[in-house]
C-alpha cells in the first residue's frame, strides 16, 4: 500500500449548533483536510457488509453502516456505508472523500484517481460544499461523517438505485427531512440539517485583520463577510519583539466574536506581526477505479480543495524615549518687614513769665516748666518673619500729622497802687538870659548836629514816660518824676 498524503492545510472551525456534541464524541475540527502519512488510524480495510467476497485495496474511514430505504428503513435490503472512503489523487497523495454517486462502486486506494466534474443542483455555486469540506475535511467522528454523507447526496441529488428506493432513479436524499424515516436515525437528520444551515451562513469570502494596540499587545479577527468566524486557527509571527511566551510564532483560536488577543514582550525596534489563516476553497471531485472487479461504474468522491491562505500584517513603532532633566529650584522665601510707623509726640513747652513790680523795684521772674518729651518705646523686630508667598503692600502709608500745641507765654503785670508823694518841689526860676550864646551860624554843621541830638533826647524821654504810665493812664510821669 502506498503512503498516505501529508498535505498541510489547516482547517478553520466555525460556529456550529452541534459543536459541543461533536466534541464529546472525540471530533476535532482542527487539522489537515488531507490524510496524513501513514494511513490514519481511523481508516481500516473495508470488508463487505453483506458477506460478499472481500475486495483488494479498499479502505473506509469515519462513518456508519446504516440501513436505508426511501420507503422506510424496514424495506432496506442491507447495510450501506454512509461515510468516508480513502483514495489516492493524481499526485500519489492519499485523500478522504465522500460518495456523491450512490449507484457506483467505491474506489481502490492503491490506484490513483483523477479529478472530474459533477453538478450539484442543491448547491449550484459550490460555496456550501466548499465550507463543509474545508471545515470538517478531517473529521474522525462517525456521526459527523454520516451526516455529511447525507448532506452531500442531498446537494448532488444522485439516483438512489433499486436497493434504496422503489424508484431507482429517485434521488437518494431528495430532502434532509426524509433521512430519519429512511434510516431510522433522527440524530443523523438533525445534524445534517444543522450542517446545511451553518454552511449557508459562511458563504461569503473570508478575511483576516490584525492590529496592534501598541508595541505590547494586539488583536486578530477573522470574518466571513460581516459574520465573525469563531474557533478559527490563526498563526501569528512577530519580529522586533517576541510574544509573551518568548517565542516568535504562536497559534491562537478565535473566540465567538471571531477575534483573539495577544501580548508581546520588550520591543527592540519596530514591531511587525503577521497573521495567517486558511479559508474555504472550491471542493474537488475525483473518480478512480472501482474495488469491485465485476465492472461496475466507480463512484465519484467529493473532497476538500487546497485551502486558500488569508494574511494580514500590522506594524507598530515604539515611542521615542526622551530623557528630560528636571532641575528643581528651591522655593524663595520672601520676608517682608512691615513698615514701621513712628509717632513723634511733639514737645510741649509751657513757659509762665511772672513779673512783679514792687513800689520802687521791678523784678522779673521767669519760671520754665520742665520740657516733657515722650519717646515711644523701641520696637524690637522678631528674629524672622515668614510672610505668605505673596504679600501685597498697601498702596500708601499715611503718617499721622504732628500736632504741636504752642502755649503763648503769659505776662502778668500786678496792679501797683498809686502812692501819692508828699514832696515839696521848689520852684526854680531860671535866670533871665537875653539870648543863648551863639555857638555857630545857622548853616554850621555843628549847630545842625546839636539840634538833632536835642530833638532825639526829647523823643526818647517822651516814649519812656509813655511806657511807664500804669494801666494806660496817660498822665505824664515826667511831671512826677522829672524828665527821666
Amino acid at each position: 500500500m502506498t503512503r498516505l498524503s501529508a498535505s498541510v492545510i489547516a482547517t478553520v472551525t466555525g460556529v456550529a449548533v452541534f459543536e459541543l456534541l461533536l466534541a464529546s464524541t472525540g471530533w476535532s475540527p482542527v487539522g489537515p483536510a488531507y490524510a496524513a502519512r501513514p494511513i490514519p488510524a481511523h481508516c481500516v480495510e473495508h470488508t463487505p457488509l453483506g458477506g460478499e467476497a472481500d475486495h483488494v485495496g479498499d479502505y473506509h474511514c469515519a462513518g456508519t453502516a446504516i440501513d436505508y430505504h426511501l420507503s422506510g428503513v424496514a424495506r432496506s435490503k442491507g447495510k450501506i456505508w454512509a461515510g468516508q472512503w480513502l483514495f489516492e489523487d493524481q499526485s500519489g497523495e492519499y485523500r478522504l472523500g465522500m460518495c456523491t454517486f450512490n449507484r457506483g462502486g467505491h474506489p481502490r486506494a492503491d490506484i490513483a484517481s483523477s479529478p472530474v466534474n459533477q453538478t450539484f443542483p442543491n448547491d449550484p455555486t459550490g460555496t456550501r460544499r466548499a465550507y463543509l469540506t474545508w471545515r470538517y475535511g478531517r473529521t474522525t467522528d462517525n456521526l459527523t461523517a454520516t451526516a455529511l454523507w447525507a448532506v452531500f447526496h442531498f446537494y448532488a441529488q444522485d439516483a438512489a438505485g433499486s436497493n434504496r428506493a422503489s424508484n431507482a432513479t429517485s434521488p437518494l436524499v431528495p430532502s434532509l427531512d426524509v433521512i430519519a424515516a429512511a434510516s431510522g436515525r433522527q440524530d443523523i437528520q438533525d445534524l445534517a440539517k444543522a450542517f446545511d444551515d451553518e454552511a449557508s451562513r459562511f458563504t461569503a469570502p473570508f478575511s483576516i485583520a490584525v492590529s496592534l494596540v501598541d508595541v505590547g499587545s494586539g488583536r486578530v479577527m477573522v470574518m466571513a463577510g460581516n459574520v465573525p468566524v469563531a474557533n478559527t486557527v490563526v498563526t501569528l509571527t512577530a519580529s522586533g519583539a517576541p510574544f509573551s511566551d518568548g517565542s516568535t510564532t504562536i497559534r491562537l483560536s478565535t473566540d465567538v466574536g471571531g477575534s483573539a488577543v495577544f501580548t508581546l514582550g520588550v520591543a527592540t525596534g519596530d514591531v511587525t506581526v503577521v497573521a495567517t489563516s486558511s479559508s474555504p476553497a472550491a471542493s474537488e471531485i475525483y473518480r478512480g477505479v472501482a474495488a469491485d472487479p465485476s465492472g461496475v461504474q466507480p463512484q465519484t468522491l467529493l473532497t476538500a480543495g487546497l485551502d486558500q491562505q488569508i494574511t494580514s500584517s500590522a506594524i507598530a513603532v515604539p515611542p521615542t524615549t526622551t530623557t528630560t532633566t528636571t532641575t528643581t529650584i528651591p522655593e524663595t522665601t520672601t520676608t517682608t518687614v512691615p513698615p514701621t510707623t513712628t509717632t513723634t509726640i511733639p514737645t510741649t513747652t509751657t513757659t509762665t513769665t511772672t513779673t512783679t513790680i514792687p513800689a520802687t523795684t521791678t523784678t522779673t521772674t521767669t519760671t520754665v516748666v520742665d520740657t516733657t518729651t515722650t519717646t515711644p518705646e523701641s520696637t524690637t523686630m522678631p528674629e524672622s518673619t515668614t510672610m505668605p508667598e505673596s504679600t501685597t503692600m498697601p498702596e500708601s502709608t499715611t503718617m499721622p500729622e504732628s500736632t504741636t500745641t504752642i502755649v503763648e507765654a503769659t505776662t502778668t503785670y500786678p496792679t501797683v497802687p498809686f502812692i501819692p508823694l508828699d514832696l515839696e518841689i521848689p520852684v526854680v526860676t531860671p535866670p533871665t538870659v537875653e539870648s543863648l550864646p551863639k555857638t555857630g551860624s545857622s548853616n554850621n554843621a555843628a549847630y545842625f548836629g546839636t539840634a538833632l541830638l536835642v530833638a532825639g533826647v526829647g523823643v526818647i524821654g517822651a516814649v519812656r514816660r509813655h511806657r511807664l504810665a500804669p494801666n494806660g493812664d496817660q498822665t505824664d510821669a515826667g511831671e512826677l518824676l522829672g524828665f527821666w
